[in-house]
């Protein structure tokens, strides 16, 4: 059954394509213009943050201790202050920076998705249902993640390693669970939305995980080839084009995935 909708998905996606030519042009144009300037926005926030520790780094070089009294002094504490200040300000600023190009940009890829698939379908609605998403579920990820993280940190008994590997299986779970969501954001009714959501993400998850880790491991396998190419410049820009196609067709196949599910379930 599961190979019947997934022909069914990939049937849809590549006729889809074929009659909106110009609209999936558009929408790769707009998937590679978030990438540069996502990560335009991070390398030039890293380059400040590591500026303003390195600053912090260099006062805090010049403790010195007493040898009489045992006491620790500053020749400048308020170089540190100011550090501080500074590394905190870049931090909340790149955060607040990178919150708004994820909602702005992905809400606008996943409600054209939907609209290149269904021209009837709504913007302003599903655009709120992505955002609101985005915010509960990366909210709830970083809240347990905050504390988990320092409980381990502190009590010391994993390694960075094994803490690199949980972590990293945390935000599949997490991307899993937005997956299914933003396949949904163009159903008005929000009854029906978690209604669906709840059956396609727990009660269809034999049917929705296994197809949903397929596209992320021809995701990842499409980074670790601009990886292993950085240092030739043709492949990896062929690479990386090739990687903003392969996001864009995952979320016309997987949105046409969940409705031939929705469908099967109807009937």
């Amino acid at each position: 059954m599961i190979i019947s909708q997934i022909s069914a998905a990939f049937y849809n996606t590549k006729l889809l394509i074929k009659e909106n030519k110009f609209f999936f042009s558009a929408l790769l144009l707009i998937q590679l213009v978030f990438m540069l300037v996502f990560l335009a926005v991070l390398s030039s926030f890293v380059v400040q943050i590591m500026d303003n520790a390195n600053q912090i780094t260099a006062q805090v070089e010049t403790v010195g201790v007493n040898s009489e009294t045992g006491e620790i002094s500053l020749n400048d504490a308020s170089g540190i202050y100011e550090g501080y200040n500074l590394l905190k300000d870049s931090l909340i600023q790149m955060t607040n920076w990178l919150i708004f190009l994820y909602l702005l940009f992905q809400g606008g890829l996943w409600v054209g998705t939907h609209k290149l698939i269904n021209n009837k379908s709504g913007i302003l609605k599903p655009w709120i249902k992505q955002a609101l998403s985005s915010v509960l579920f990366w909210g709830i990820f970083f809240i347990i993640s905050y504390y988990y993280l320092k409980y381990k940190l502190l009590l010391g008994s994993e390694s960075l390693y094994l803490l690199g590997i949980k972590m990293s299986l945390a935000l599949i779970v997490l991307h899993f669970f937005l997956g299914i969501s933003f396949g949904l954001i163009n159903i008005n009714s929000w009854k029906t939305f978690l209604s669906k959501f709840f059956n396609l993400s727990c009660k269809k998850i034999g049917q929705t995980l296994p197809v949903f880790l397929t596209l992320v491991l021809g995701i990842i396998l499409n980074i670790y080839l601009i990886y292993i190419t950085r240092e030739i410049l043709i492949l990896s820009i062929l690479f990386i084009i090739s990687l903003n196609l392969l996001l864009i067709l995952c979320r016309i196949f997987w949105i046409n995935y969940l409705q031939k599910i929705n469908d099967l379930n109807t009937n």
